[in-house]
């Protein structure tokens, strides 16, 4: 996608992480770029990608050091009444490691989660509302992912007694739960597979969760430790 930079409306243009080989965190990524892609013609993506964004100097103020930057930036353009849009030219590589994929999730969440409630009321003043649903679709509801399947997989228990299509569900719910299991045993004994992408599916989900509770219990961390190469 070539980007016009003369263009003024445009405040902010972000690239793309990219993690090799396959695994849960290279197929996110790819769902990820095409949220974005979408987002972008929109010109208000939910979030830029911190190792690889830049920003009109005129749109940058400073942060409190409790607001993660690539994450606020693309919201502060919005409010500024300019356009975010991502390069997918312009990408990084980047290892993934699921081990520490969980810790990383909920610190990340947990920041997001802090940015999106206390900038939602400027949005909602500013009447930023492809922002406003940009972010809640693309965030705040994957964020959720994990409590809603699992209201879903309780409620199902009691409508399988109904026999149908309500037995068909719940016995793929406890197929991919038997799968998701397998996986755990399988991470942890340090063999891949792709019962892993389950676990991994699962994992990353309740991290997402825990993160968005530790955000409402005030928990949000301000310093973070870079991954050791």
């Amino acid at each position: 996608m070539a980007v016009p930079l003369r263009d003024k409306s445009i405040g902010l243009v972000t690239g793309v992480s990219r993690y090799p080989g396959e695994s849960i965190g290279s197929v996110y990524q790819r769902y990820e770029q095409m949220l974005k892609g979408l987002e972008s013609r929109l010109g208000a993506v939910a979030g830029a990608d911190g190792a690889l964004y830049a920003m009109r100097r005129e749109l940058f103020k400073p942060l409190d050091p409790a607001l993660i930057n690539d994450f606020v930036h693309p919201i502060l353009a919005s409010i500024a009444g300019a356009q975010s849009v991502m390069a997918a030219d312009a990408f990084v590589l980047e290892e993934f490691s699921a081990a520490g994929e969980f810790a990383r999730q909920v610190r990340m969440v947990s920041q997001a989660a802090l940015v999106y409630f206390r900038l939602l009321p400027e949005l909602l003043k500013r009447r930023r509302w492809c922002s406003i649903i940009v972010l809640t679709s693309h965030k705040m509801l994957r964020w959720l992912t994990a409590p809603i399947l699992a209201i879903g997989a309780i409620a199902t228990v009691p409508l399988a007694r109904d026999g149908g299509i309500f037995r068909v569900v719940l016995g793929l719910e406890m197929l991919f739960a038997l799968v998701a299991a397998i996986g755990w045993i399988a991470t942890r004994r340090g063999t891949a597979g792709k019962a892993t992408f389950a676990y991994q599916f699962v994992a990353l989900n309740c991290a997402q969760a825990v993160g968005l509770w530790r955000c409402f219990a005030g928990e949000v961390p301000v310093l973070w430790e870079p991954r050791k190469l």
